[in-house]
């Protein structure tokens, strides 16, 4: 009778593992010296065929090009819903309390329209005369035990460099990472949580038609933000150049806290005055017209000392709850109160 008893409590254990969904809390802080801060915190809903995100976010601009640059991000409080099952986007504005619906097809179609035909001046940088001098990747496993948010957690510390020379000016430069990383050892509720949101983005992938790039991998070195940087055309950049990520192999369990440094040097170099392009009709036309004209503008003004480093990013992001529990539908539903906003439309 015992053994039935205990079989009957196993079957329910399981069935309720099987169903249940992620509820998972996380804090992004990101630092562009000089330019600005952004900060946010989201709230993220999981099921393997639903997803609400929900984050409050703000971004300080510092000065005229930091200002422009914070345009760039969505501030306040604003949520997403993704329904596979009605191959919906739904996106929410808390102010104004609006919502938008947008087909899920058309929208992974429309990026890949616009990411098809990129401008001339972003074709003429990849073709740019440059070859890897220093390429490298070290993870240290730290050996140090710390309690963050209730998790224990092991310490690694992730160093990357790579050098890089124009053959044709022969001028080098060199971008650093500097990570410090807290994981948290595999346990039921972290493979739980790490199943759902797997198998949610890999139904995201089918519905979508198209390759979703979710790795961890990305988010450990801060690849989001760094691409953000070069979008805006500002001046120093961090090279872009995959690493050999098979280091990375040496970190066991889940990332609960990143942060990393970002730091670049290269020789003073004079820059000489270029005209003026008109800026392009239309309100991101002029953003990036104003954006590539400022940053110029300060490039010269700040030339980098002989020989000295120069920090374009610090970002940490944090994990801060994660939990497996039964989420209730009107979760994924527009909220109460809302009103049906701006349609969109694509070509």
């Amino acid at each position: 009778m015992r053994i039935v008893l205990f079989g009957i409590m196993i079957f329910f254990l399981l069935n309720s593992l099987l169903l249940a969904d992620l509820y998972e809390v996380s804090k992004t802080e990101v630092d562009f010296p000089g330019l600005g801060k952004f900060t946010s915190e989201q709230d993220g809903y999981y099921r393997i065929m639903q997803m609400k995100e929900v984050s409050n976010s703000d971004m300080k601009g510092q000065g005229i090009f930091g200002k422009i640059m914070a345009s760039f991000f969505s501030e306040g409080k604003n949520g997403k819903i993704i329904d596979l099952k009605s191959e919906l986007i739904t996106t929410l504005d808390y102010k104004s309390k609006k919502y938008s619906e947008i087909p899920l097809r058309e929208f992974f179609s429309h990026d890949v329209e616009e990411d098809a035909a990129p401008d001339k001046q972003e074709e003429q940088s990849e073709k740019a005369p440059v070859r890897i001098v220093r390429h490298e990747l070290k993870v240290t496993d730290m050996k140090i035990s710390r309690n963050i948010n209730d998790f224990m957690t092991e310490e690694y510390n992730i160093i990357y460099i790579v050098e890089t020379e124009n053959t044709e000016t022969k001028e080098h430069q060199t971008d650093s990472l500097f990570i410090t990383l807290f994981t948290t050892a595999e346990n039921q509720t972290i493979s739980e949580a790490n199943r759902i949101r797997n198998e949610y983005y890999q139904n995201l992938f089918k519905a979508s038609s198209m390759e979703i790039d979710f790795q961890e991998t990305q988010k450990i070195m801060g690849t989001e933000w760094v691409n953000i940087l070069r979008s805006m055309n500002s001046g120093n950049q961090p090279a872009v150049h995959e690493p050999d990520y098979s280091q990375l192999q040496k970190i066991k369990g889940y990332p609960i806290l990143i942060t990393g440094s970002y730091f670049m040097k290269k020789p003073p170099e004079n820059i000489e005055e270029e005209p003026v392009e008109k800026p392009k009709f239309g309100l991101t036309g002029l953003k990036k017209g104003l954006v590539k004209s400022i940053g110029k503008s300060l490039e010269k003004e700040k030339q980098l000392e002989a020989g000295g480093y120069e920090k374009v990013i610090d970002y940490r992001i944090e994990t801060v709850k994660i939990e497996i529990t039964d989420l209730q539908d009107n979760i994924f539903t527009v909220p109460d109160g809302f009103t049906r906003g701006k349609e969109y439309k694509f070509k």
